[in-house]
């Protein structure tokens, strides 16, 4: 009788702590990009989207990058909404997606993953006007990305 059932004085555990994680990178992503706003093609959200799904998953990947975008165009000068939002809202979530199927979390996987996926944005933002990459700013995305990558790599907990 005197015997305490298993588990009775242990904490709870708190609820949603991934979803809680996510918001955070999105509210990070979201920040980052506002406060980068001054200077063209500098933003941090692909290689937090590729974090996201390094560390986290795909679909964590996914979320990061398909939801910063369209949240962030809320506070950018070229308002919320038009086509670049669909296509960069689908180039975020595409490279965090990617990532997320990575074979080791490490810096090189977050700087390689960061730099397709900023391709591919490119890629696709450039697509209507006929060319790949539109001098200087899509290689300057490109290299602060890097930046970026490299500053976020210190968050890994490489093996």
């Amino acid at each position: 009788m005197g015997e305490e059932k298993k588990g009775q004085n242990e904490e709870p555990k708190p609820k949603n702590t991934g979803e809680t994680k996510l918001l955070l990178l999105i509210a990070i992503a979201v920040l980052g990009r506002i406060l980068m706003e001054p200077f063209p093609s500098v933003e941090p959200i692909i290689p937090i989207a590729v974090y996201a799904g390094l560390v986290y998953g795909a679909d964590a990947g996914i979320l990061v990058g398909l939801f910063s975008y369209p949240i962030s165009n809320f506070f950018m000068l070229g308002g919320p909404f038009g086509l670049w939002t669909i296509l960069q809202a689908a180039g975020g979530a595409i490279s965090g997606g990617l990532a997320g199927n990575a074979k080791e979390v490490n810096t090189g996987a977050l700087v390689t993953y960061s730099v397709i996926g900023t391709i591919i944005f490119e890629l696709l933002l450039n697509f209507g006007d006929r060319v790949p990459f539109v001098w200087p700013f899509s290689y300057v995305h490109i290299v602060s990305n890097v930046i970026f990558a490299l500053i976020i790599s210190s968050f890994l907990k490489e093996k």
